[in-house]
């Protein structure tokens, strides 16, 4: 589950027209896998970890494998916990105060 902002740019980006087709043509399909790696920070109503990436995607032109680490914070919103941010580890969100 993602925030309402994050969730509308995620639809975004997936729907692109030009990702689509070619997506459709390649007869592109992905499984992946995420495994929770480190926290970096905790907060009352925040947490921030690292997570590796897996993933396989299998185009008709074959089969790659694409991993990576990221970034994620989760925040407490409406009862529960949402995803409000994903980086690139090395780039992400490192917790601690703002300066």
């Amino acid at each position: 589950m993602v925030t309402s902002q994050l969730y509308g740019l995620l639809a975004r980006v997936a729907m692109t027209p030009g990702i689509q087709q070619q997506r459709s043509r390649q007869h592109t399909s992905a499984a992946a896998q995420v495994t929770g790696e480190q926290i970096r920070n905790l907060a009352p109503t925040s947490v921030i970890l690292t997570a590796g990436i897996r993933q396989i995607v299998t185009t008709t032109s074959g089969r790659s494998r694409i991993t990576g680490d990221l970034a994620v914070t989760v925040v407490q919103q409406d009862g529960g916990w949402r995803a409000y941010d994903i980086e690139p580890a090395a780039a992400g969100n490192q917790g601690g105060a703002a300066g």
